[in-house]
């Protein structure tokens, strides 16, 4: 999965293919969650904790998956984008386009040093637990 998208129906899942499922953003993420026996807002609350963020929580999901948001949960815009297919980011003037790992891109009304600092969270949550699994 490269990114989740609100839609005008629930949300669109974007991989190699793009899914229109009939459910919310949260709902869609505790469900990839239900294996890991937890959900959205103990790995919000624990990350929060355990890392001293704030805002634009990034939620780990399983090894291959790492969500980080571009706004906040209850805009329309929201978008979560899997940091582990995230191959660069470049800045467009007032946009951003970050760049996956198979070379499709995706625009966002969002400026560049905004995302970098998104991605840089998700970075800091991503060597966490790669030392933990590691230990």
């Amino acid at each position: 999965m490269k990114y989740l998208k609100k839609s005008e129906f629930g949300i669109k899942v974007v991989d190699n293919s793009t899914k229109e499922l009939k459910c919310g953003m949260k709902c869609y993420i505790n469900n990839l969650l239900k294996e890991e026996l937890t959900n959205y807002e103990a790995r919000v609350k624990t990350t929060k904790s355990v890392l001293s963020l704030k805002t634009l929580i990034p939620i780990y999901v399983r090894q291959n998956i790492l969500l980080f948001p571009t706004t906040s949960l209850r805009s329309p815009n929201i978008i979560f984008v899997n940091y582990h297919k995230v191959m660069s980011i470049v800045s467009r003037g007032k946009t951003t386009s970050i760049i996956f790992d198979d070379l499709t891109e995706l625009d966002l009304d969002i400026g560049y040093y905004r995302i970098k600092s998104i991605i840089n969270q998700a970075n800091k949550l991503d060597e966490y637990i790669r030392l933990k699994l590691s230990s």
